[in-house]
């Protein structure tokens, strides 16, 4: 990183490819792309830092998408050849698929790993959030509105980073059925987001104050 620059730090939670359609990847991408297009334009002057899990799904495509200068800082749930094996085993997708690019991201310019050891993969995805939250400026959330699996999830990690006050930028992993940008500034007693369209200009804004 340069020296004395201002690091502007973007956090991502997203789904797997459960809850995602694989079809609608190339969309996906265009949007996450577009969005990073627009954060870049405005901050030129800063290091901008990208803090994944690289999970198989949304991590992996929003990691593909992001600009090559950009920093990608990589956190895993446990060693990285354990997450090799465990991506064979529990993944969603295409096993290899995911482990190819894993690697490739790993060996990208300008990427760090952090790697945890804990007990179980749960409590290893737990601390992979903590790590996401902990520093992030900006939080993108590709996720389709519904519930989550509980501690460590995609909608957990909104709400936790509401709570923090994090800008909050919602790209539904349902392209098709909302192929834009939405700000989520808070969640309803029912548990709904409450959200609503962004556009460059206004995103522009908020990310210079």
């Amino acid at each position: 990183m340069v020296a004395g620059a201002k690091i502007f730090t973007i956090g991502v939670v997203g789904h797997r490819w459960n809850r995602m359609d694989r079809r609608q990847e190339p969309q996906l991408t265009a949007t996450i792309g577009g969005l990073f297009a627009a954060i870049g334009d405005t901050l030129q002057a800063a290091v901008i830092r990208l803090v994944t899990g690289l999970a198989e799904g949304a991590d992996q495509v929003a990691a593909r998408a992001m600009p090559s200068r950009w920093h990608l800082s990589a956190v895993l749930p446990m060693p990285v050849n354990e997450y090799e094996s465990h991506l064979k085993v529990h993944g969603t997708g295409d096993p290899q698929e995911a482990i190819d690019r894993l690697r490739a991201l790993l060996a990208r310019p300008h990427s760090d790993l952090v790697e945890t050891s804990l007990a179980t993969p749960d409590e290893g995805y737990i601390s992979v959030q903590k790590a996401i939250l902990a520093n992030a400026d900006l939080l993108v959330a590709i996720w389709d509105g519904a519930a989550g699996a509980g501690a460590g999830g995609t909608k957990d990690g909104i709400t936790k980073a509401l709570a923090e006050g994090t800008l909050v930028i919602w790209i539904d992993s349902d392209q098709d059925r909302n192929g834009g940008l939405r700000q989520i500034t808070a969640m309803s007693s029912d548990g709904q987001a409450i959200a609503q369209d962004i556009g460059p200009a206004e995103l522009s804004e908020k990310l210079r104050r």
